[in-house]
């Protein structure tokens, strides 16, 4: 197919640029990751979608919560008694929008504010993942992967999407992170205290999004 064979060209055509801007990493990195940023908060504010079905349940209450302190038993029983696990997300998004009010944020704006939020979330992960990657393969595969996902619409659009599945990849990403460094870390406190932030995370993040562990 179509898809297919541009994978194929773009792969070709990265596989050599890659080459060459890992010559200028300290660079080229920085540029890849701002751009990438660039034109995912460009997308938040020139496409101005709406949540929908479990994203939007979940917004709509965390507002309800902030503005009137509490939600409609109905919405709590036809919802929340169903899906219990989303109730963690529910709060977390509380907490957030009570900054963007504390803020000064428009109401209007906080949707498109929770969407910054969940770019935050995946861009931390992103920037492990990149690290790993460089590590256990080569920094060469490390640009390669930002390149990759530069010209990605799936990345861009899932930064419209907030929701567990995209806030969990912070959580899961640096909890590895921290066991990567753990298991080298030779200072014996230094070791424990990674080990326990590692679990600290691994447990907020399983409140999130079970698949975290």
């Amino acid at each position: 197919s179509a898809a297919f064979l541009l994978c194929l060209f773009l792969a070709g055509i990265f596989g050599k640029v890659s080459e060459y801007l890992e010559r200028h990493q300290k660079k080229t990195v920085p540029v890849l990751f701002g751009i990438l940023v660039v034109f995912q908060l460009l997308m938040i504010l020139t496409v101005r979608t709406s949540f929908r079905h479990d994203h939007l349940k979940v917004f709509d209450t965390a507002v309800a919560l902030l503005e009137r302190g509490t939600i409609a038993d109905t919405h709590f029983g036809h919802y929340f008694m169903k899906y219990p696990n989303n109730v963690p997300i529910c709060l977390f998004t509380y907490g957030w929008l009570k900054a963007a009010s504390f803020l000064g944020i428009p109401k209007a704006y906080w949707m498109e504010f929770m969407k910054v939020i969940n770019l935050l979330f995946m861009n931390l992960g992103l920037f492990c993942t990149f690290r790993l990657v460089c590590k256990y393969r080569s920094r060469k595969h490390g640009i390669f992967l930002l390149l990759l996902l530069l010209v990605n619409p799936l990345w861009y659009l899932l930064g419209q999407m907030y929701y567990t599945s995209t806030i969990s990849l912070a959580f899961s990403m640096w909890a590895i992170t921290l066991f990567d460094l753990a298991r080298e870390q030779k200072i014996l406190w230094k070791k424990y205290m990674q080990y326990l932030c590692m679990g600290m995370l691994l447990a907020a993040g399983y409140k999130v999004r079970a698949t975290v562990i």
